[in-house]
Order: C-alpha cells, then sequence, then structure tokens
C-alpha cells in the first residue's frame, strides 16, 4: 500500500515537475537583431488622411551577384517609394519580408508585457493542473489514507488557489495595458536596391520618402468664456490630436501639418445646355441679362481685425492651396500625442439668445466672429466652457466670413412666457374672410450682477398664396431678416431687472380657402 500511495502521491508531481522544466526551458527570446532597422524620418508631412515621410540615411554598401547594392528597412505599410542616392544611379528595386525589431518604446513595452502574459499563461494552466489532481479521490484507499488525503488536499487548496487568483488578476491587468499600446508591427519591408555602377564607399548618402497611411492628425478646439470678467472675450485653442504607427519612435523630426485631404480627383462633367426651337408668338425682351444682373454676389463682410494673440505654439503658412503649420516637437513616440497649434483671444461680444415656442424657452449664449482674410481653422471636434465648466461638445466648421458659437443656456437669465387668453388661435370672421390670431408676452429676467444684451427670435410666417395676409402687433417693433424670415428684438436687461416684449399677429384667408394654420 505503500508503494501504491507512493505512485499516487509522487507519479503526478513528477509529471508535472517535467512539464514545468520543459515549458520554462523553452526560447522566449526574439529573432537575432539585425543591423538594420528602421530609421526615423527628417520630416513628415501629416494630412487626415495619412502622411508623407521623408529619410536621410548612410545607407551600408554590400554585394549581390556582383553589383553593389544599398538595403532599406520601411514599415510594412510604406507605399510610392521614391529614392536618391547621391552620386550613383539605380538599376533595381527588390521587395522583401522582413522582421522588425521594436526598436519605440511604446512597442517594447508591448512585447515585455507579451512576453509577462505568456509566461502568465503559462503558470495558470499549470496551476490548473496541480488544482485538478485533487478533484477525486484515488481508488483502494484506506481510511487513514483517505485523512491523509483530505489533510494533504486542504493544505494545497490553501496554497494553490490563492497562487492561481493572483496570476488570474495579473493576467487581467496584462490585457489592459495591452490594450492601450500600439500593435506591434512583426514584418516590416527590406528594399535591396542595385547601383548601376561598382562603389568602393562603404556608406552613400540616401534621400528617400514613402507614404505611410498609419500616421495623421486631426484638429480638436476647446472654446471658452467667462461673462463675469469680459463679455467681449472668446479664449480658443486650437490642439492637434497626431498619432502615427510606423513601428517606430519620430526623433529630431520637422513635422508639419496640413489640411489637404482626398477628394474628387477631376471636376464634374460639364452639363449640356440643348436650346429648342418654337413658333415665335410675340415679339418681346429677353429676360436673360437682367437674371444674371440680379444674380450678383453679394458683399462679404469685412474681417474683425482686433485680435489679441495670446500664445502661438506653431508657425502657420497659408500661401499654398492648403494651410500648414510647423510644429515645434521635434520627436513623436509611437502612439498618439496632443499638441498645442494656437491660442488666441477673439474680441466679440457675447450675446444672450432666446428662441421660445408658444409656451416656454431658455436663453442660450452664443458669440459670433468675423474670420480675419487668410486665417485658416480647419475642421474639428470642439469642447465649450463657461466660466471653466465644460457645457458641451460639438463640431467645429468655417463656412464663410462669420462663424457662430453656442456655449448652453445661461441659469441666471431666464424667459417666461405669457400667452393672451383672448388669442390663441382661431379668432372667428372679419366680412367674408376667417381669421386667427396669436399674442405672447415675453419677459426677460436677469439675475447677473452687470446688464445682459439679449437677442429674441421668432419665426415670421411664410407666405405662399396672395390672399393669405398677416398683421403683426409687436412692442417695441420687431426687427425683420427677410432672408431667413425671422422677426427678432435685441434689448439691454439690467442686473436685477426684467424687460417684457410683446408680440402678436392675426392671419386672415379667405373662408372658402381650406387653410389651418398653426403657430410653431
Amino acid at each position: 500500500m505503500k508503494k501504491q500511495g507512493h505512485v499516487i502521491w509522487n507519479g503526478p508531481f513528477l509529471c508535472l515537475f517535467l512539464l514545468a522544466l520543459g515549458v520554462f526551458v523553452f526560447s522566449t527570446s526574439r529573432a537575432v537583431a539585425s543591423e538594420l532597422s528602421l530609421v526615423s524620418p527628417s520630416a513628415a508631412l501629416l494630412s487626415q488622411e495619412g502622411g508623407v515621410l521623408r529619410v536621410h540615411e548612410e545607407a551600408k554598401v554590400s554585394e549581390h551577384n556582383g553589383q553593389s547594392c544599398l538595403s532599406l528597412v520601411l514599415p510594412a505599410q510604406a507605399e510610392n517609394l521614391r529614392i536618391e542616392v547621391e552620386g550613383a544611379s539605380i538599376v533595381q528595386e527588390e521587395s522583401f519580408p522582413y522582421p522588425l525589431q521594436a526598436v519605440s518604446g511604446r512597442a517594447r513595452r508591448a512585447c515585455e508585457l507579451a512576453d509577462r502574459l505568456e509566461a502568465a499563461n503559462v503558470s495558470l494552466t499549470l496551476l490548473k493542473e496541480r488544482l485538478a489532481i485533487w478533484n477525486s479521490v484515488p481508488k483502494d484507499l484506506t481510511c487513514a489514507d483517505i485523512e491523509a488525503w483530505d489533510s494533504k488536499k486542504l493544505h494545497v487548496l490553501e496554497t494553490l488557489l490563492p497562487k492561481k487568483n493572483a496570476v488570474e488578476r495579473e493576467i487581467r491587468e496584462l490585457k489592459e495595458e495591452l490594450k492601450k499600446l500600439p500593435a506591434q508591427e512583426r514584418l516590416g519591408k527590406l528594399v535591396r536596391v542595385t547601383l548601376a555602377e561598382k562603389v568602393k564607399a562603404a556608406h552613400l548618402p540616401v534621400n528617400y520618402s514613402y507614404t505611410l497611411k498609419k500616421c495623421g492628425w486631426r484638429a480638436h478646439y476647446a472654446f471658452a468664456i467667462a461673462p463675469e470678467k469680459s463679455k467681449k472675450r472668446v479664449v480658443v485653442r486650437l490642439m492637434a490630436q497626431v498619432w502615427q504607427e510606423s513601428g517606430m519612435d519620430w526623433t529630431g523630426t520637422e513635422i508639419t501639418l496640413v489640411t489637404g485631404t482626398k477628394g474628387k480627383l477631376t471636376p464634374p462633367a460639364l452639363a449640356s445646355w440643348v436650346l429648342e426651337a418654337s413658333e415665335v408668338r410675340g415679339k418681346g425682351s429677353s429676360n436673360f441679362d437682367t437674371a444674371y444682373e440680379d444674380a450678383a454676389p453679394m458683399a462679404m463682410a469685412p474681417a474683425n481685425a482686433r485680435r489679441a494673440e495670446s500664445h502661438t505654439a506653431a508657425r502657420q503658412d497659408t500661401s499654398g492651396v492648403y494651410a500648414s503649420w510647423l510644429l515645434p516637437a521635434r520627436n513623436l513616440e509611437q502612439g498618439e500625442s496632443s499638441m498645442l497649434i494656437c491660442q488666441k483671444e477673439w474680441e466679440t461680444p457675447l450675446l444672450w439668445l432666446a428662441r421660445p415656442n408658444i409656451s416656454q424657452g431658455q436663453v442660450f449664449l452664443m458669440a459670433r466672429h468675423e474670420i480675419a482674410q487668410g486665417e485658416v481653422w480647419p475642421d474639428g471636434d470642439a469642447i465649450f466652457s463657461v466660466s471653466g465648466q465644460e457645457t458641451g461638445r460639438g463640431r467645429f466648421s468655417v463656412r464663410g466670413p462669420q462663424v457662430t458659437l453656442y456655449f448652453g443656456y445661461d441659469p441666471r437669465v431666464s424667459l417666461e412666457v405669457v400667452q393672451d387668453k383672448r388669442k390663441r388661435g382661431e379668432s372667428g370672421f372679419l366680412g367674408r374672410d376667417k381669421t386667427w390670431t396669436w399674442g405672447w408676452t415675453y419677459i426677460l429676467h436677469n439675475n447677473h450682477s452687470e446688464p445682459v444684451h439679449v437677442r429674441l427670435e421668432r419665426p415670421e410666417p411664410q407666405i405662399v398664396q396672395d390672399k393669405i395676409s398677416v398683421h403683426f402687433e409687436d412692442n417695441p417693433k420687431a426687427n425683420v431678416d427677410s432672408k431667413k424670415h425671422i422677426r427678432f428684438w435685441e434689448v439691454d436687461v439690467a442686473a436685477g431687472a426684467s424687460q417684457s416684449i410683446s408680440h402678436g399677429l392675426t392671419i386672415k384667408a379667405p373662408e372658402n380657402l381650406s387653410f389651418f394654420p398653426k403657430a410653431p
């Protein structure tokens, strides 16, 4: 029985010991590092679609099939390679898969974590195998053996279970950290360049460029106002979210951001214009010329000349087709980074805007700014904040000489809407015409310690039939934007005071006209 017990106790553990020994003896090292590796670009031109990387390298000259050759290592996704070898001509270029080293800091960290994760998974497997031994009691045991088995099992579980839990926790943590690191490309591209003539020099200067889609940038804005400090200032910060997954860290790289993006390469086809002749029924002047006279372009509003530039981090160039910014930073680790392009103060008055419906409304903070001629502000996501508190996020884009910014509603400026009980819609008949009448009083309350300038807007009915008419009764008199069909009032509300605006209208239409207007 002792012999049997000896087999039971020592056989499985001997097998596990040999298994563990074999597992931990296996090689976890990477391929032997080659002297060839990725070379950090000297310049990078980044757009939102990718980048063009320019590299200068002193390439080692080797011999292949009796000819002088140069070898360059590129990322696997590199495209549109252009090579210039100083003092030599190229007769052939060949490309081969090539194992890459982990040359960037984050990539080396990712490889280290991957190795640790692999070892932790092996440890977890061994622990599970050892725990599985104790899932069933061996046969043909005496009572004494069973008691000894139970005692040993309890001791083993108390030792192994905490270890198993610790290893599982380590695996979860390693996986979470690996998710935040860029994936390391295992294979790159080796380009072998064959020269036209034999070269005695050991190295040759080479300039080459290639495009890479795994890099680029996007614009990100932060607009901030502080009405309690200034009602005529908007602070704008333009940030660049820059990323690169080239497989290396960029050092000493001149980084330029451009606004150019891919679009249609060719213009649309010119539409055909066919004139069909018809019988002339009378003489009259053509309205062709007058139609073009009426379509004269509108004059653009003058740009706001008052701008206080508080900080500029990048050098802007708008002389070309696309605007560009040369960043002061010359190092960019693999992954994503945030860089300041510029910070400015726009001198523009803040405005409180109310657009009530028939029963309620809120008052929102806004600002309008005239974009100076030559300024370029790329499209990007934006964060808006008031007095240091974020009020919302949105998309910022410039589509004309003026931009409008909204900063959410102001809880300290309220709007009360009072409906006139006598004017709530259908009123009756006036002769042979049917009438509808509405009336509201808008009361603005300012709880700030300083006056505020409020603009209140209401839609103006658009008449598409001559038989329908509209009569307004406003106090004070409303301003009218006929192009946008808006009636608006601009009033100054004193600190701690209220201001009332009355707005009423009557719509009249013939009795036999199927017409049922509703006030928005």
